[in-house]
């Protein structure tokens, strides 16, 4: 076949609407000296064949074109590289910018940045089971029970309709009542030692079929995680601090019911009340804060063990003389039905207080009034934290009083109108300083260097106190203040399991089972003044809708000052 025989089948192609390029001469002198058949051209070749063509017809120019460059490279004058040195022509430069531009483009795009959401708060909550993962057993929850639990700080997330918990954060709850049980009313004055059907394992009394078992009001169960599981491991403290002083070999028990977890944590036993005691004296406490929030469930926690308790109480900032009046009154009418002994009130602040102090200097200055009126105290359980109310603390249980009582104070309000007698009685022992916030409140979630001072304070018993404890008159020279060692203790708000290996759901059904067989419960109404105008009267029922939840996270005149709690319904039962 000829070349003109191959122009006209091209021209033929060219008539018919097909565009085709014909391949170079070298290429065709091949195919003629190898005998091969033509290529059909038109409408009988094949699209697989066309492109077929056009891609060895590329690839041919291209090995021409490198062939070309090489050639070029090789009479390029010598550039004087020696030894080890080579230089590099250009087109293995071409191709190391090839080869990085592909690693370039193949490398993965970078990762999308998350948005910013808002932060969720809510610790404590209760509601029913929806669904339970397979390693929850039936002893643990079942699907469709009520459960309370309480949240991680770190994340929270309890204001939402459904949340993901871990089954060691959650405690089976009995049924919520509908109606309010009188939380006021019952508590510390009332004592039941009913059981609860599967909610506690052991009992020591029957209930009798004409009683029904009490329950808890929808509110009370919300915020018995958030309150009772903090005020219960302080009491403890208390306990570890004071039950094994000064009693006899013969005496009760500590515990004598049977303990709801293995390691007997328990501190609701029928003779609680000659536990933690000296034989001529019982033991007094200072809670601060202690009418409302953790300070409230501690209170009825240490009245139940035989503690005579001072509670105190902020003004609510300024406000008119009737309306401190009423708030005075109304706390000490709350303090009287949890047990407390009398009731001390700080000064609400005063200008010099920086804005950002959130009443620690008032609490500190009320300390130091009571150390200078000659107030003997065996323990201070700190709700409000800070280095100023601990240093206050210390120097207060450092005092061992005296065998000469002392006249109340102005800012004392005994609650039975009477004189509270050995309020200076002498002591012995150590005191005990627990606080729920530590030295910097700011900083909720504590570092590692908080932890480790925490600890290291823990460890020494006390800073400055004496080898074996000073008593007035003994040991210590002539006006030198008497000196006795002061015990520390931090319950981090950010921590899981206690110093006794108590976990969060164990705690719970201890604080469950106080509430239960001694009435021990959460506060849910707030106290508030008489002014309707004024900021706490809307916030006196201490539960709200979930609409309004926005507006009690505010700083000032919120709920949430003053160690308050509030309840928030997300969906109603």
């Amino acid at each position: 076949m000829g070349k003109p025989e191959i122009q006209k089948r091209i021209l033929e192609g060219e008539q018919q609407g097909l565009v085709e390029e014909p391949e170079d001469a070298g290429e065709e002198t091949e195919r003629e000296e190898a005998h091969e058949p033509p290529k059909r051209l038109g409408r009988t070749a094949s699209l697989r064949a066309r492109l077929g063509s056009i891609g060895k017809g590329t690839k041919r120019k291209l090995s021409l074109r490198k062939r070309d460059k090489s050639k070029e490279g090789d009479n390029r004058p010598d550039t004087g590289a020696t030894g080890g040195e080579a230089t590099l022509d250009t087109t293995t430069q071409k191709k190391l910018r090839e080869r990085t531009k592909g690693k370039e483009k193949a490398l993965p795009p970078p990762p999308l940045t998350q948005p910013e959401v808002g932060f969720i708060p809510g610790r404590s909550f209760v509601g029913r089971v929806l669904e339970c993962g397979w390693e929850v057993k039936e002893e643990v929850v079942r699907k469709g029970e009520w459960v309370s639990g309480l949240l991680d700080v770190r994340k929270s997330g309890a204001l939402t309709e459904f949340i993901v918990v871990d089954r060691h954060r959650v405690h089976r709850v009995p049924h919520p009542s509908a109606v309010p049980g009188g939380a006021e009313t019952n508590a510390v004055t009332t004592a039941t030692t009913t059981s609860f059907n599967s909610f506690m394992t052991t009992s020591t009394t029957k209930p009798s079929p004409a009683i029904h078992p009490p329950s808890l009001t929808l509110e009370e169960l919300a915020l018995l995680a958030l309150n009772g599981i903090p005020a219960y491991r302080a009491v403890r403290t208390f306990m570890q601090a004071f039950s094994g002083l000064a009693k006899p070999a013969s005496g009760p028990k500590p515990f004598d019911y049977p303990p709801t977890t293995a390691n007997g944590t328990f501190l609701g036993g029928r003779n609680h009340m000659m536990a933690d005691h000296e034989p001529h004296r019982r033991r007094r406490a200072l809670v601060l804060r202690g009418h409302d929030g953790v300070g409230a469930m501690a209170v009825q926690m240490l009245a139940l063990r035989g503690w005579r308790v001072s509670v105190h109480v902020p003004l609510p900032g300024p406000h008119d003389a009737e309306e401190s009046q009423q708030f005075m009154v109304e706390a000490e009418e709350r303090v009287k039905l949890f047990g407390g002994e009398e009731v001390v009130f700080d000064d609400g602040g005063i200008g010099s207080d920086p804005w950002w102090d959130g009443g620690r200097l008032a609490a500190a200055r009320v300390i130091d009034g009571l150390k200078e009126d000659g107030d003997v105290f065996d323990a201070v359980l700190d709700t409000i934290g800070g280095k100023e109310v601990r240093e206050a603390s210390e120097r207060l249980l450092k005092s061992v009083g005296s065998l000469v009582p002392t006249t109340p104070g102005g800012g004392l309000i005994p609650l039975d109108g009477q004189t509270p007698r050995d309020r200076a009685s002498k002591k012995s022992g150590p005191g005990q300083f627990t606080t729920l916030v530590g030295d910097v409140p700011e900083r909720t979630i504590p570092t590692a260097a908080d932890n480790f001072r925490a600890g290291l304070r823990s460890l020494k018993f006390g800073t400055g106190s004496s080898a074996g404890g000073g008593t007035a008159g003994s040991g210590s020279r002539e006006g030198e203040e008497p000196r006795g060692k002061v015990g520390y203790a931090w319950i981090s708000v950010a921590q899981d399991v206690d110093w006794e290996g108590e976990g969060i759901s164990e705690t719970i059904g201890n604080v469950l089972r106080l509430a239960f067989e001694h009435g021990i419960k959460p506060t849910v109404p707030r106290i508030s003044t008489a002014s309707a105008s004024a900021a706490m009267y809307q916030w006196k029922g201490g539960a709200v809708p979930f609409d309004q939840a926005p507006e009690i996270f505010v700083d000032g005149d919120g709920p949430l000052c003053s160690g308050g709690t509030m309840v928030v319904k997300i969906a109603s039962n």
